[in-house]
């Protein structure tokens, strides 16, 4: 069985980065990107570097789509890279641009890592671990978020 390697946010730069790697090691790897002309790139670009890539639009937001590209690609690891920008004075940063990030960088990517949209549903929290900033224990990520968003 052929194991997918599910990259997030991975249009441009890390996230490009972080989509060809798992093919270079082997993966059949999958780049979740929100438009054509970024699917297109990440082809481009993997073809370039000699391997060769799958793309799926997707936005980590969109909590019915995530759960359709899972349960569709069965991904056997998962490389969390979306992610929307909220910086600023707390001033400065308005409810709907704090709450948008926090789906982003938070709510979305816990979605996708969550057990039951594991299709093998195999439930090893030892083996399955969400990073947020350092490092997050797998019943804690919500609470570790935002210390950890403090920079």
């Amino acid at each position: 069985m052929e194991r997918t390697v599910l990259t997030t946010g991975a249009g441009t730069g890390t996230g490009l980065a972080a989509v060809i790697e798992p093919a270079r090691r082997g993966f059949h790897s999958v780049g979740g990107v929100r438009s054509q002309s970024k699917a297109r790139a990440d082809v481009h670009a993997a073809r370039e570097a000699g391997v060769k890539v799958r793309t799926v639009m997707l936005d980590v937001i969109d909590a019915q789509r995530s759960e359709r590209v899972v349960n569709d690609l069965e991904p056997y690891g998962l490389v969390n890279n979306a992610g929307v920008s909220a910086s600023g004075a707390i001033e400065d940063v308005g409810d709907d641009e704090a709450r948008l990030a926090f789906e982003a960088v938070v709510l979305g990517p816990t979605r996708l890592a969550r057990p039951e949209w594991r299709p093998h549903r195999q439930h090893d929290h030892a083996a399955h671990r969400l990073v947020t900033g350092e490092q997050a224990r797998p019943r804690g990520v919500v609470v570790c978020a935002p210390s950890r968003a403090r920079g």
